[in-house]
């Protein structure tokens, strides 16, 4: 004799649908979680990412009687709406290019910059380049620029100019 099974297969369908839908809106649910991280994450870098220093002029001398010198001015710009404050600009060692090293050879301070404003130059003396890095009698010193947005967020550029939040 054969035993009656306790499984309706009626209802395995609608199980399997059951199933299937509860997949699904937890897959939507990670999904636009993700999506707004994502967003989140760009609406807080949207200030930082209009923050930028460069070299604005660089020297070098190679005197034959004294000790080889180098400086370079450095410009602090705020493209955004909103002021930044707590602005260090660094000039890095040489030795950033290589061990990606933020060792610092002097750093200034603004208290902030303006929303649209550019900071005047900022002269540093420089350790000359090594030679391999020398070109076309200039040279590109490592800037580093760490600053806080207006919203008390803090960042850092990196002189390849990767910005990161610190």
């Amino acid at each position: 004799m054969l035993a009656k099974s306790s499984i309706q297969w009626g209802d395995f369908p609608t199980w399997v649908a059951s199933i299937g839908t509860v997949g699904t809106l937890v897959w939507a649910m990670a999904l636009f979680a993700s999506d707004r991280r994502g967003r989140r994450q760009g609406e807080e870098r949207a200030q930082a990412s209009q923050v930028a220093a460069w070299v604005d002029r660089s020297s070098w001398n190679y005197p034959h009687d004294a000790a080889p010198t180098g400086e370079c001015d450095v410009v602090v710009r705020n493209a955004s709406e909103l002021p930044v404050t707590d602005v260090v600009v660094a000039l890095l060692t040489w030795a950033w290019y290589d061990k990606r090293s933020l060792e610092r050879q002097a750093s200034r301070l603004f208290p902030a910059v303006a929303p649209g404003g550019t900071t005047n130059s900022v002269s540093f003396d420089s350790e000359v380049p090594p030679a391999g890095r020398i070109r076309a009698e200039r040279f590109n010193p490592p800037i580093l620029l760490e600053f806080f947005d207006a919203h008390h967020r803090r960042w850092r550029r990196l002189p390849d100019g990767v910005l990161e939040r610190i």
